[in-house]
């Protein structure tokens, strides 16, 4: 219910593979208690990175990319839907060199291992590294639960898209998931 967590991480890769890149992330979160009612808790979850080609690379694999959508980013978007689109298939995400994320979530411990949430999430994958423009950006809201087991939080999540950019789906996605949002 208190405290923060902020990280800085950077990968460099480069030295005997195929690929030539430069990763640099950030992460920040920060939990702040309410009220002792319902031993209720608000919390902050930011994070931000760029990744950039060098050298004899001038594309960062698929798979090295950003992508958000799932149950540790935008919850109301599928897994990895979020980013930058095929030109030739507009419902295929291929992730993107930038990304920005920022989410809002407010809980209620209702009894000992349950307790409910609202959330808000926000983001924005571009193609472009150091490109932090969150014009193009998607966003949801949604309610969840948390269930305490073996010291571990299960998290049901309802997440509901409000924004959402060409090609994703425009449901409502459901979220099963373990451990927290950091």
């Amino acid at each position: 219910r208190r405290g923060n967590r902020t990280s800085i991480g950077s990968e460099l890769a480069g030295l005997g593979g195929e690929g030539n890149y430069f990763k640099l992330e950030a992460r920040t979160a920060h939990f702040v208690p309410t009220f002792d009612t319902l031993e209720q808790s608000f919390s902050i979850v930011a994070r931000a990175g760029s990744i950039a080609p060098f050298g004899q690379t001038d594309i960062v694999p698929f798979y090295d990319r950003f992508y958000l959508g799932g149950p540790d980013s935008l919850r109301g978007f599928d897994f990895r839907d979020i980013g930058p689109r095929d030109p030739d298939d507009r419902n295929e995400s291929v992730g993107g060199n930038t990304y920005g994320l920022l989410s809002f979530e407010y809980l209620f411990r209702i009894a000992e291992p349950l307790g409910l949430v609202v959330f808000y999430d926000a983001g924005f994958v571009n193609e472009d590294e150091y490109d932090f423009s969150a014009s193009d950006y998607a966003d949801n809201w949604g309610v969840g639960a948390r269930i305490l087991l073996m010291g571990s939080p299960l998290k049901l999540d309802l997440g509901v898209p409000i924004t959402s950019p060409e090609g994703t789906g425009d449901g409502n996605q459901f979220n099963f998931s373990f451990g927290t949002r950091f």
